[in-house]
């Protein structure tokens, strides 16, 4: 007996080995949370293609009208307000014969006749009124046109040149200096007043065919530095 109460006892001080729990398993059992479905606000509705084509349209115009208002190409209502009424469209210079520009300030008075509206030469008309742009300074030298600020003549020296027996004169008998003078004066109150000393006569001889009197009218035209060529209409013959 009293060995195995010794056993016994011996037992009692060695306990079983210990061996810790599962913590997955003593944790509760979660129940699975569902989200809950999305609120739809509005029904989202496909653009049409059409709309989408206009709005890039819409764009578009939008860029094109922007460059124009930029480049001054158009000049909105207003813009212009406190400037002169005179045009102050500057002409790109031409170059002179040694390939400089010239210094001419050329504009288009306002006002000024239009080439697209001018008369027609008639049989027998030989006599043709030229008139400059404002801003060249043409002078006749020796039967010659120059610009005194640079502007190159020569094509137009040329095509005079190709009638013989042709005379130019100036339109006005007073002199340049009195017209210079009258001009800048005059300019001070009335921008859109024409320089007189730009005015100049050119008469073919007598004989001269209609054909060639409306030529030399057309290619005068053709130039950007002349405002407007016009036949002068000859006097009725008295009764």
């Amino acid at each position: 007996m009293p060995q195995e109460n010794s056993q016994q006892t011996k037992k009692d001080q060695n306990p079983p080995p210990f061996k810790p729990a599962n913590p997955i398993q003593q944790l509760p059992q979660i129940k699975q949370f569902k989200l809950p479905k999305p609120v739809r606000i509005g029904v989202k509705k496909k653009v049409p293609r059409w709309a989408l084509i206009l709005v890039g349209g819409l764009g578009v115009l939008a860029m094109i009208i922007l460059f124009f208002l930029t480049t001054g190409i158009i000049n909105l209502p207003g813009t212009q307000e406190g400037k002169s009424s005179t045009s102050t469209k500057v002409a790109t210079p031409s170059g002179t014969k040694n390939g400089q520009k010239s210094a001419c300030q050329i504009y288009t008075r306002k006002g000024a006749a239009s080439k697209a509206n001018r008369n027609s030469p008639r049989e027998g008309d030989r006599e043709v009124t030229l008139k400059f742009r404002e801003g060249s300074e043409v002078r006749l030298r020796n039967g010659k046109f120059v610009s005194l600020c640079g502007e190159d003549l020569s094509q137009i020296n040329n095509l005079l040149s190709i009638y013989s027996n042709l005379s130019t004169k100036r339109s006005f008998t007073q002199s340049e200096e009195e017209l210079a003078a009258e001009f800048e004066a005059a300019k001070q109150n009335y921008p859109s007043v024409a320089d007189l000393n730009l005015f100049y006569r050119v008469t073919l001889p007598e004989g001269t065919p209609l054909s060639a009197v409306e030529y030399l009218i057309n290619k005068l035209n053709e130039f950007s530095v002349v405002e407007i060529a016009y036949p002068e209409p000859q006097p009725a013959t008295p009764p």
